[in-house]
């Protein structure tokens, strides 16, 4: 961004921070979505995996709920007690003019490159997260038919 036509419009500050709030909680409900699809799909309940833990039951359950203010290193052990790694994958925005990024050159080939790997990956093609008119982050309604 070399000339003034090209700089970015600020927003009020309390819409940065609603911004950056809502990629937290974002990124913190799809770890609670797939924390939550591992269980049910190997059958498990929180409670068998605050034993696998050494936790009780309700912060686990605070966990996937996010009430609890969990590090890294809290989702790295519950991807060992399930058994999988988390992997992070960097996706730019599609508008980083609202961000701190704003002047910052575009991200390398390889980020795209990753970002696509992933992409092409039949499981990233599950529904995500969305928010609402509200600001509630819900599930996308799932129309599929069980066959019998």
């Amino acid at each position: 961004m070399s000339s003034p036509s090209e700089m970015p419009l600020h927003t009020d500050e309390s819409d940065e921070n609603a911004t950056r709030a809502l990629e937290g909680e974002l990124l913190y409900s799809e770890f609670a979505e797939l924390v939550t699809a591992l269980l049910e799909s190997g059958g498990l309940r929180q409670k068998d995996l605050a034993a696998r833990l050494s936790l009780s039951e309700a912060r686990i359950s605070r966990l996937l709920r996010g009430d609890a203010n969990t590090s890294l290193k809290a989702i790295a052990d519950v991807g060992w007690a399930l058994g999988f790694r988390f992997a992070l994958i960097p996706v730019p925005f599609d508008d980083r003019n609202s961000t701190p990024a704003h002047a910052d050159p575009e991200p390398p080939v390889w980020v795209e490159k990753l970002r696509r790997q992933v992409a092409e990956h039949p499981v990233a093609k599950r529904p995500r997260l969305v928010a609402s008119t509200t600001g509630k982050l819900t599930r996308p309604v799932e129309t599929h038919r069980r066959s019998s």
